[in-house]
Parts: structure tokens; sequence; C-alpha cells
């Protein structure tokens, strides 16, 4: 009969913890997005719309809004991560009215303005910009 040594019966093992040379971030996301979309308007007045949203996307103009899609002459929309990290994205347009829709893209941002049948507007917009729930490994400084 041998004898076998069963976990239950050894001995706990100490662990020697060293101070690990690598930074981590944690993959978890529970960051907000601050959008803030400023329109220039026909007659010459700015119009502020703030939002903040759990992702990405956000319709910061709806129908409830009651604004005029002819009114609007130009845009400026602003997104920040809250906590803020102190980067802030923002994209300029000048709306085109030729058609009921405008679209603009770059980098970090994705806009639309569309005009429904009463001509009220709306406005959605997608935040690309970098995509803050990865992991990322790094040396230390």
């Amino acid at each position: 009969m041998s004898t076998r040594n069963l976990v239950s019966d050894s001995k706990p093992i100490p662990i020697n913890y060293t101070k690990s040379y690598h930074g981590f971030s944690d993959p978890h996301n529970s960051s907000k997005y601050l959008f803030c979309l400023e329109l220039g308007m026909k007659d010459k007045s700015i119009k502020n719309f703030n939002k903040v949203e759990d992702s990405k996307y956000s319709h910061i103009i709806e129908l409830d809004d009651e604004l005029n899609y002819k009114d609007i002459v130009n845009f400026n929309v602003n997104v920040s991560e809250l906590p803020f990290n102190g980067t802030n994205y923002s994209m300029y347009g000048i709306i085109d009215h030729e058609s009921t829709n405008f679209t603009q893209k770059d980098e970090n941002f994705y806009i639309e303005f569309s005009q429904n049948n009463t001509g009220n507007a709306l406005c959605t917009c997608y935040f690309i910009g970098v995509d803050f729930s990865t992991i990322f490994v790094s040396p230390p400084n």
C-alpha cells in the first residue's frame, strides 16, 4: 500500500508576493458620456443641448424640443468622458439644407440631423472616439 499526500493532508505553502512591473487597467467600463451640442441659428442666436448618456450614442435633439430644422445654420458637438479624464472631443459643421437630412463624420464622430414631416429637427450622434473599455498593459516609467 502506497502512501500518497492528499491536498487536504498537506500544509499550506506560503506565497511570496513581488511587486509587479506591469500596470493593468480594468476592462469594466462604468463611464458616462457628456454630449454638448451648440447650434448657430438663422436669427444669429445660439442654442445649447446637453445630455449625459451611459453609451457612446445620444438623441441630442428630439421632437419635443420643437426646433425648426431649416433654422439651424451650423453646429459644434463636444463629448467628454465622465468622470472627466482631461480629454474633450469636438467637431464643427455647417448644415446643408438641400435635403431633409444632413450627416457628417470624422475619426471621432458620426452626427445626423434630420427633419420630420412638420419641419422639426432631430439630431443623433455616435461618439466613435477612443475605446476606453480595452485592457492596457504597460511597463512602469
